[in-house]
């Protein structure tokens, strides 16, 4: 083959210049779009998996902070049923004593009242049969019917209060301490108008009653006194002391 054969053959083998020049024109430009397009992906993924963590770490603290809000609100809540507890104990605490001070003060004036009209009776009665003349006859038997009026007035009240104690009290303690008190002044009301008789003694003595035996209330009516003294000391203190049914 001659060198210009040669020539012609290589030439028709080749592609057109315009093929070439648009080959060699979009080659550079496709490799930098194939390029773009691969940074694109990769900046793109790193963009979105920084995006994903901000998202989560923003839910993070979002959360954090829902959950501190949430344990703050109820601490407040807690200290605020703790402050209403407290208050309602309180109430509680302040009726009680209200209640028990209220007894007490039935207690004392029931009893009270009918231990000095009938020690005023005493002297009353003492003085007619030491000085017997009409003057102090008269004196003891018109405060007789103010003692009867009282004794009446204070078993009534008495009667009232064994029974709010017997409801207010777990223990038996205060109903049989006041109980122990009213029968000893029932027992001396009964000597000072000289109506005491065995039955009244025999339905007196023993520890349900005045814990004294009818022998010693009978030859030693100041054992009554000093028993409505003790028993009213023991009703009282139980009654501050001892512990109250549960109320609704």
């Amino acid at each position: 083959m001659t060198s210009a054969a040669a020539t012609s053959l290589l030439a028709q083998s080749q592609p057109p210049l315009w093929d070439r020049a648009l080959v060699a024109a979009v080659g550079p430009l496709i490799t930098v779009l194939v390029g773009g397009l691969v940074v694109w992906a990769i900046t793109s993924r790193v963009q979105r998996n920084r995006e994903e963590a901000d998202r989560k770490l923003q839910e993070a603290r979002e959360d954090a902070i829902r959950e501190r809000e949430h344990d703050r609100e109820d601490a407040i809540k807690t200290r605020e049923e703790q402050r209403a507890d407290a208050e309602m104990a309180r109430e509680w605490r302040a009726r009680d004593d209200a209640l028990r001070h209220e007894l007490v003060t039935s207690m004392t004036e029931a009893a009270g009242t009918l231990y000095l009209t009938g020690q005023h009776y005493w002297r009353l009665k003492r003085n007619a049969e030491t000085n017997h003349n009409d003057v102090t006859l008269k004196a003891r038997n018109d405060f007789r019917a103010a003692l009867d009026a009282t004794y009446l007035q204070s078993r009534k009240d008495g009667e009232v209060v064994e029974k709010r104690l017997e409801g207010y009290f777990n223990s038996s303690e205060p109903r049989d301490s006041w109980h122990r008190t009213m029968d000893a002044l029932t027992v001396r009301y009964f000597q000072l108008i000289d109506q005491a008789t065995d039955k009244l003694y025999e339905e007196n003595e023993g520890p349900k009653h005045t814990g004294l035996s009818k022998e010693k209330m009978r030859g030693n009516p100041k054992s009554l006194l000093d028993c409505y003294r003790e028993a009213l000391a023991a009703a009282v203190k139980s009654v501050f002391e001892a512990p109250l049914r549960a109320r609704s």
